[in-house]
């Protein structure tokens, strides 16, 4: 007998978790995403705590430097393009 497990992503956590602290009750929201309500207190107590927050803080980060990556490969390619002066440092 092979059951299979749902995988949330920290996003979908924090998505639910928000949902009970805006005033959705709590039995509500686990019902509707087919979560046992004792899962869903845990997440709530990871959340307040800070642990949901690491792996998405993490996920920003990485948007983040991909995004200044971009720029800096953007602003190289104006300078050699001699559209963007080059500054002194």
């Amino acid at each position: 007998m092979c059951s299979k497990r749902r995988q949330y992503s920290h996003n979908q956590k924090i998505e639910l978790v928000k949902k009970v602290l805006g005033g959705m009750p709590a039995a509500e929201v686990a019902k509707a995403q087919g979560v046992s309500g004792s899962l869903l207190a845990r997440w709530k107590k990871e959340y307040k705590q800070g642990k949901l927050h690491c792996c998405s803080l993490k996920q920003e980060l990485l948007k983040m430097d991909a995004a200044v990556t971009r720029l800096q490969k953007l602003v190289e390619e104006k300078r050699r393009k001699g559209q963007v002066p080059r500054t002194s440092t």
